[in-house]
């Protein structure tokens, strides 16, 4: 070999190695492509944006859809995506709709469907329509509780109003907030164009959603083509492609997607990642080994030991950035009211002393939590700092029990009433935060005289809505924005299937609900807000423990920012570094 060719091959080492700033990373990155592989821990039951709620489903159909106003991740500020701007708001002083207000908005020239048509104001009376006879999901309907009418504008198909007959704290989000679907794939031959929204809207919605032409419309518009296959033109940045069960659910990037078009700072429109794939692995031990192996690019709310192991003890976490932010999730133990045994308040009480909440958050939960008091984000100007934390005080809960009338007469180590004993039944989810909480209040129950033991059900979530339990340990993930209590809270929400789970409310406490929703004046409704927790606290309908933060881990090769907003983290935002 020559001194030339030696020299030759020395620069050509200098150069592949000085210019590819991932060469000596290369061996531990199993892929560079711009491809985000993100864990889902449970599969959805769809990709639809009507029919779903659930964390797993929205962290997919957030990318295929696109609302009205969305919440921006970065500045929490609710942010326009498919409109304009944000509504005009006028109240209404004249005619049946007096005391209401109409909102006013206008969609972007640029937002079209997959197939190419515009977006215009009829899709958004169709998607309201949706709501309206509960072809989404039930949960949807109470926040469109006051709209009452919709009106096109005659000179352009892309202004439209929406008119409400009462003023309701929630009125511009929830109408903002609308997921708005394409009536054409979904309604060729025109169904809900018979019907309008002030008839569906009134009393007479009983009658039309009963009849046998919806019910065809609802049962065919959960069929798997709207649910789980390509079957509906999206608007979104990423399009269905692929559903394997069980495996995974992949989303690719449209081509000349109308959202690039609009000079928009917000984070809403980004769709860096050509490709996104969730992989669906519920295992813990198995999502772990995937980031080890550098199979997913995404984790998020991996347990708490299960995160710091990985983070202090594998080399492969070499590969990822570690997040903790908070999140607007709760942690609770729900009591049904309704149970004879636990309808007595100094019985709830006696068993919120029997959790030591501080002491989990920092030795089962690896210290990522925040001690709360009541189901309001601590982060929420209105809530209620002055309600103590609840403290672990077992002689404290002796004699609660005692005063709730059950006493150890036969000295078998449990009390009793009128020759039973009394045993509580603990009903949890599965998941492993549930299960130390479940065996935490079980043994010290135990300890007090209480008989308690603990199933576990992945239809917890069910059975807790129908009451068939008498204590529940939960979680509950809270939007950005103003917290809406009726659903868990109200009377009326306290029926079979509703999400009032506890059987909470009286009189007084609905009136301060009913009062609290139609408050538009931020300093009152706050007032509101505080006195109501504070109603809550004291009737002990459950207790509240912590808001866990989130344990996320985002593979180096992406730069990724954390947010408040769930899930924490938005994948459309990953940027491949260069």
């Amino acid at each position: 070999m020559t001194r030339n060719t030696l020299i030759a091959l020395f620069f050509s080492f200098l150069f592949f190695f000085g210019c590819n700033p991932n060469a000596s990373e290369e061996v531990s990155y199993k892929y560079y492509d711009n491809t985000v592989r993100v864990r889902l821990n449970r599969e959805p039951a769809t990709v639809n944006a009507l029919l779903s709620p659930t964390r797993a489903a929205r962290m997919v159909w957030d990318l295929l859809y696109m609302e009205l106003l969305d919440f921006d991740p970065e500045t929490l500020e609710m942010t326009p995506q498919l409109v304009k701007n944000s509504p005009i708001v006028k109240e209404i002083s004249a005619g049946p709709l007096s005391g209401g207000n109409s909102f006013e908005f206008e969609l972007r020239e640029e937002a079209a469907w997959d197939d190419g048509t515009p977006i215009t104001a009829q899709d958004v009376a169709f998607s309201i329509k949706m709501v309206l006879i509960q072809a989404s999901h039930p949960g949807y309907s109470s926040y469109y509780e006051y709209v009452k009418d919709f009106e096109s504008d005659a000179g352009n198909p892309r202004k439209f109003k929406v008119f409400t007959d009462q003023k309701y704290m929630l009125n511009e989000a929830s109408i903002s907030n609308t997921f708005v679907v394409q009536e054409g794939s979904i309604d060729p031959t025109g169904i809900l164009k018979k019907y309008t929204i002030p008839q569906l809207s009134s009393a007479e919605i009983e009658q039309i959603s009963k009849s046998e032409e919806i019910q065809k419309f609802i049962e065919n518009y959960r069929s798997a083509k709207f649910t789980s296959e390509a079957g509906v033109n999206s608007c979104g940045p990423y399009y269905f492609d692929t559903w394997e069960s069980g495996q995974f659910i992949r989303l690719i990037k449209k081509k000349n997607w109308w959202g690039e078009k609009v000079n928009s700072s917000s984070r809403l429109f980004d769709n860096e990642p050509d490709t996104i794939i969730y992989k669906i692995i519920p295992d813990l031990a198995a999502s772990i080994n995937a980031l080890k192996e550098g199979e997913i690019d995404v984790a998020n709310s991996i347990e708490s030991q299960a995160y710091i192991d990985f983070k202090e003890n594998s080399e492969a976490a070499n590969n990822y950035e570690f997040h903790s932010p908070s999140t607007s999730t709760i942690f609770f133990v729900a009591f049904n009211t309704k149970n004879p045994k636990l309808s007595d308040v100094r019985l709830r009480r006696a068993v919120a002393r029997l959790m030591n909440v501080d002491d989990f958050i920092e030795n089962f939960y690896g210290g990522f939590g925040e001690r709360i008091t009541v189901p309001i984000p601590n982060h929420a100007p209105y809530h209620n700092k002055d309600l103590v934390p609840i403290k672990l005080d077992l002689e404290e809960a002796k004699t609660l029990i005692g005063e709730a009338g059950w006493a150890d007469s036969d000295s078998d180590g449990f009390v009793d009433k009128n020759g039973d004993n009394l045993s509580i039944e603990i009903l949890i989810p599965g998941s492993k935060a549930s299960e130390n909480i479940a065996t935490i209040l079980q043994s010290n129950m135990k300890k007090v005289g209480i008989d308690a033991t603990v199933k576990s059900t992945r239809k917890a979530g069910v059975l807790s809505r129908k009451k068939e339990y008498e204590m529940y340990v939960g979680a509950r993930g809270l939007d950005i924005g103003l917290v809406e209590l009726k659903q868990e809270y109200h009377s009326e929400s306290d029926i079979p299937g509703g999400f009032n789970i506890m059987g909470f409310g009286s009189e007084k406490t609905d009136a301060m609900i009913d009062e609290l929703r139609v408050t538009l004046d931020e300093e009152k409704r706050n007032k509101l807000y505080k006195e109501i927790q504070a109603e809550i606290y004291n009737a002990q309908p459950a207790i509240y423990l912590f808001s866990p933060k989130e344990r996320l881990a985002i593979h180096k090769r992406f730069e990724a920012e954390t947010s408040l907003k769930r899930p924490s983290f938005h994948v459309n935002s990953f940027k491949l570094k260069k």
